[in-house]
């Protein structure tokens, strides 16, 4: 029993007990305790240091306006040739022959050399489907029927435009296609007609 008043007199003189508050002193009214202020802060620094995610936060300006900077139509595709090259312009059929090496040479008699774009790319698709009237997967297997029947293979695949342009510079009946920004001074650029007696 002496052990036991002995200790409620300790409770008693450190506040803690009926009729005493905590021995924390009471926060001030608006007054945020130093956790709570912590946890509130963390989230307005991130984000002072990095922008918040528009899905996140359900602001879609950004996507809008790449939406709205998009081009309303397909980029132009032109037929480019050597500067040597005298051609100054091809009939639709005509280019869908020589693309599909069904016409191996010009009218002067230079050995066409063509110049396609790498397989898989969006250029390559839009030309082969409007030129050549063809799907990727039709024309490899045109290829391989081709190699096995004549002993042609594809064209030489170009990754990009420059190189196409790089080729052009060398080969004088070579032919290759690139956007119509692409060009420069270094190709000529051959209308097509369309005409699909030719």
């Amino acid at each position: 029993m002496a052990r036991l008043g002995a200790f409620i007199s300790v409770l008693l003189v450190l506040g803690v007990g009926p009729g005493h508050d905590s021995v924390l002193p009471a926060a001030e009214p608006g007054a945020i305790s130093s956790d709570r202020r912590a946890k509130d802060n963390a989230p307005e620094s991130l984000n002072e240091d990095r922008p918040q995610d528009d899905a996140a936060s359900g602001d879609d300006t950004g996507k809008k306006s790449d939406e709205a900077a998009e081009p309303t139509k397909p980029p132009r595709i032109v037929v480019v040739v050597s500067k040597k090259n005298p051609v100054d312009s091809i009939k639709a059929r005509v280019l869908e022959r020589i693309f599909l090496r069904q016409n191996l040479h010009w009218g002067n008699g230079w050995a066409i050399t063509v110049f396609e774009r790498s397989v898989g790319t969006r250029i390559r698709g839009d030309f082969s489907q409007r030129i050549l009237g063809k799907k990727p997967e039709e024309l490899n297997e045109y290829w391989l029927n081709l190699q096995l029947t004549r002993g042609l293979k594809a064209p030489k695949a170009c990754r990009t435009a420059k190189l196409v342009k790089q080729y052009l510079l060398r080969t004088k009946g070579g032919i290759g296609y690139m956007y119509e920004d692409e060009v420069d001074d270094t190709v000529k650029v051959v209308p097509i007609i369309e005409d699909k007696d030719g």
